[in-house]
């Protein structure tokens, strides 16, 4: 697949960041993601996080969001599918909050980067809580929950 043909991320303003989760800086490779894009990862030795180890400007994020996004996803899945209930994927997060959060009570989850919300959803479900989801691409985000247009870094 020739992602740069349906978005092009390589002529993107960019910066360095160190991992997301407890800022520390780590070695970087160079690895080609699902779209064909040539990136720069780096797998946190603090945390385990596996991050970009550079992003997009928000100008970017907000162009890619705006078209390029699905168009990848499209091409990628050879159609215009969003997980629903039940995919794999869904299946594989529910179980690891569950093996990291524990079977107790929670009232309430924000899933962060949540698009459609699919995901959140199922995991709000499985322990009978509130969902929140927080996206910058207002045109993913569900009608049916509580939403939050804007940057997980901003709060």
């Amino acid at each position: 697949m020739n992602g740069e043909a349906i978005f092009p991320y390589s002529a993107e303003e960019k910066h360095a960041v160190a991992c997301p989760v407890c800022r520390s800086t780590n070695p970087i490779q160079i690895v080609t993601d699902r779209y064909g894009y040539t990136v720069p990862f780096a797998g946190c030795r603090t945390c385990s996080l596996g991050y970009l180890a550079e992003q997009m400007t928000r100008k970017g994020y907000t162009r890619f969001y705006a078209g390029g996004y699905r168009g990848l996803i499209q091409a990628l899945s050879g159609g215009m599918r969003i997980r629903q209930e039940g995919h794999s994927t869904v299946e594989f997060y529910k179980d690891v909050v569950t093996r990291l959060v524990g079977v107790r009570p929670i009232q309430s989850v924000l899933d962060a980067g949540g698009s459609t919300g699919t995901i959140g959803r199922a995991v709000a479900a499985q322990y009978r809580a509130t969902l929140t989801v927080l996206d910058p691409a207002a045109q993913e985000l569900p009608i049916d929950e509580q939403v939050i247009t804007g940057w997980l870094e901003d709060p």
